[in-house]
């Protein structure tokens, strides 16, 4: 019960609008093609969206967010996500990679390819947290994610690939999208690409425009937030996903595994991401400012890093660990008396202090 309390406590304090990555972004232009396996992060489940603060942007580009067993890096060819039978029933077992920076408008395009099957969702998108918005009414909204952006592949429908678009958590579904043939089957190579401005978005399939959403369309006119437009204009990291629910009929159910079957897999070979400046121009980084490290070099010879209770040595420090634990920046557990927190953010603080109040109320 503490525990649930804290993880809830933690994830409610607030980033600085001004200051926070989940506001202002920060992007790196870059291309992410998965063979420097020292660059990718195992959360070991842990949420990826608001409460890693410690987690080196300048050190890893991507984390592994929960099963990462299904998860195959191929050396010269980009990174497999495995769809497997959930050995104790229920849903099919899959997972998902994010970015570990945040992007606020710029263009960013993923080569995959996806299995043909009834029931597996293969993804492309740009989700980014839900934050505190006095225009929206949080009644409506889901508190998982916030802005999102889509390129989605159905296995049920193998020769179109699906659009989307989402603001603030508020579940709309198949209002703000839209349906694109392909040259061929999704079980192909394709490029899928999201052009997000600041008054628009492009979705291009292989570099050939097929759909653009406009901020001051009628379409991005929505009654719960009378004073916006139904358009995404905060920070989202970048995912790529494969999963499977028996909930989601309009993905065909749960997919099923035929006689010795035991995956199904989807084929990413690179991500490649440009970043926008306030005229949306590319830029190499944005902003361009000290608060937005650049990329350090890579740590020759080392394997994909684990959570295994220890954030790795390059973490801030003041890192919060999840539920229990702090971290020094260096790989070791401090204790809540000790006061070398100051180069905490006011939210890593703000964590803190939560943590110290719960934990005292629990002795």
């Amino acid at each position: 019960m503490i525990a649930s309390v804290l993880f809830a406590s933690l994830l409610a304090q607030s980033p600085d609008p001004a200051t926070s990555p989940e506001y202002i972004g920060n992007c790196l232009s870059q291309t992410i093609d998965f063979s420097d396996t020292s660059r990718i992060f195992d959360m070991g489940g842990l949420p990826t969206l608001t409460d890693i603060k410690g987690l080196d942007v300048s050190r890893y580009d991507m984390t592994m967010d929960y099963n990462s067993q299904n998860i195959k890096i191929i050396p010269g060819s980009g990174v497999r996500l495995d769809l497997t039978p959930n050995k104790a029933g229920g849903d099919p077992v899959g997972t998902r990679m994010s970015s570990t920076r945040f992007m606020q408008y710029g263009k960013v395009s993923a080569v995959l390819k996806a299995p043909a099957v009834s029931g597996i969702v293969i993804t492309f998108i740009s989700m980014g947290p839900q934050l505190p918005d006095p225009n929206v009414d949080l009644s409506y909204v889901d508190p998982s994610g916030g802005d999102e952006i889509d390129w989605e592949l159905l296995g049920s429908d193998p020769l179109h690939a699906e659009s989307n678009i989402f603001y603030r958590g508020i579940p709309e579904y198949g209002i703000r999208s839209g349906t694109h043939p392909l040259s061929n089957n999704i079980t192909e190579f394709h490029k899928y690409t999201i052009d997000w401005k600041h008054d628009l978005i492009n979705f291009l399939i292989d570099d050939q425009l097929v759909r653009t959403y406009y901020k001051n369309s009628t379409l991005a006119t929505d009654s719960r937030s009378a004073t916006e437009q139904f358009f995404p204009n905060r920070a989202g990291k970048f995912q790529i996903s494969i999963w499977s629910q028996a909930s989601n009929t309009w993905a065909g159910g749960a997919a099923k595994f035929a006689n010795g079957v035991d995956s199904y897999s989807a084929y990413y070979k690179s991500i490649e991401v440009e970043c926008y400046d306030s005229n949306d121009t590319v830029v190499p980084k944005w902003p361009n400012s000290a608060s937005n490290p650049d990329k350090l070099p890579s740590i020759p010879n080392q394997p994909t890093a684990v959570f295994n209770g220890v954030i790795p040595k390059t973490a801030a420090p003041g890192f919060v660990g999840p539920i229990t634990s702090q971290y020094d920046g260096y790989g070791n557990l401090i204790t809540i008396a000790q006061t070398s927190f100051s180069n905490v953010s006011s939210y890593g603080a703000a964590s803190l202090l939560t943590f110290a109040l719960i934990l005292l109320l629990s002795l």
